[in-house]
C-alpha cells in the first residue's frame, strides 16, 4: 500500500493546507515574534484607550444626571440604575459616587417615595471616600448634600457633623467662591437651628441672627440670584421666626416665599405655611 505525506486521510497535500513541504526550513517558518509582540501591545493599548473613553463617558454622564433627573423625573428609576451601574465600573472615584448620591436626593424631592431614596442616597454618601476629593467645592458640595439626607432622615447629629465639615472646605476656597458658597452654607445651618429640637444642637435666636444676615446679603448666590429673591432662603428665614416665637414674622415671610416659588418644593412651603397659621393664637 502507497504511502504519502498528505494529510487529512490524503485527501489533501501538504501545500494544500499551507504547510512546507518535508524537509523544509523550519526555522525561517517560525512566527514573526517581533510582529507579534507589537500586534500584542498596540492591541493592548487600544484596549486601555478605550477603557479610557468609555471611563470619562461614565464619568461625564454621571456629571450631568442629576440635571437628568430634574428634565425627567418620570424616567428617575430608568436613569438611576443606569448611574448605579456607571458608579459601579467606576468604584474607584469618589466623585462618580457623589454625583449619583446627589441624583438620588434630587429625585427623593421629586418623589412620593422620598424616605426609601433618601435612605438609598444616606448609603450612597456613607460610602464616599471624601479625603480622595482633591476639591476643596467638591468636599464643600459632598458634605453640604450629605448634610441635607441626614436632616431628611432625622439624624440631625450627623446632619450638624457635615455641616462643619462643609465649613472647613469653605476655608479652603479663593475668597470670590467662599461669598456665594457661605450663603449656602448658612442657610442649611440656620434651618437646621430652626427645626431641630435645642437637645440636639438647635438655637432658634442663632437661627433667626443667622437667616436674617443671608437675606440682607448683597453677595450673590452661585447662580447670580441674591437671598431675598429666593423662596427656599425666604423659607428658612420663616422657619427662623416660627421657631423664635414670632409666628406672625413667619406667615408674612412664607406668604413672601410661595409668591416666589415654583413647583419644585411647593407641597413643603404649604406645609409650613399651614403650620406657621395655625400657631397664630386668635387674639
Amino acid at each position: 500500500m502507497h504511502h504519502d505525506n498528505s494529510l487529512l486521510f490524503g485527501r489533501y497535500s501538504r501545500e494544500e493546507c499551507g504547510l512546507p513541504p518535508p524537509g523544509a526550513d523550519f526555522v525561517r517558518e517560525r512566527l514573526p515574534w517581533r510582529k507579534t509582540l507589537g500586534l500584542l501591545v498596540v492591541t493592548a493599548l487600544l484596549a486601555w484607550l478605550g477603557g479610557s473613553a468609555m471611563s470619562r463617558y461614565r464619568q461625564s454622564w454621571l456629571a450631568v444626571l442629576p440635571s437628568r433627573v430634574v428634565a425627567a423625573p418620570g424616567s428617575a428609576e430608568a436613569l438611576l440604575t443606569r448611574g448605579r451601574s456607571y458608579a459601579t465600573a467606576l468604584a474607584n472615584d469618589p466623585l462618580a459616587r457623589r454625583n449619583l448620591a446627589y441624583a438620588v436626593t434630587v429625585a427623593a424631592e421629586r418623589s412620593r417615595y422620598r424616605l426609601g431614596y433618601y435612605a438609598n442616597a444616606e448609603t450612597l454618601f456613607r460610602g464616599i471616600d471624601r479625603d480622595a476629593l482633591a476639591s476643596p467645592l467638591d468636599r464643600f458640595a459632598t458634605d453640604y448634600a450629605a448634610s441635607a439626607v441626614y436632616a431628611e432622615l432625622g439624624d440631625n447629629t450627623r446632619a450638624l457633623e457635615a455641616l462643619k465639615r462643609a465649613a472647613v472646605s469653605l476655608s479652603g476656597l479663593p475668597q470670590a467662591e467662599q461669598q456665594s458658597y457661605q450663603l449656602l452654607y448658612v442657610n442649611s445651618l440656620a434651618y437646621l437651628l430652626a427645626t431641630i429640637p435645642e437637645a440636639e444642637g438647635g438655637n432658634p435666636g442663632e437661627a433667626l441672627h443667622l437667616a436674617r444676615l443671608m437675606i440682607t446679603s448683597r453677595d450673590p448666590l452661585p447662580d447670580g440670584s441674591y437671598a431675598s429673591d429666593s423662596a427656599a432662603f425666604l423659607d428658612t428665614l420663616a422657619a427662623a421666626y416660627h421657631a423664635d416665637g414670632r409666628s406672625g414674622d413667619a406667615l408674612a415671610t412664607q406668604t413672601m416665599a410661595l409668591g416666589l416659588a415654583d413647583s419644585q418644593g411647593l407641597d413643603i412651603y404649604l406645609n409650613h405655611y399651614d403650620l406657621f397659621s395655625r400657631s397664630i393664637r386668635p387674639e
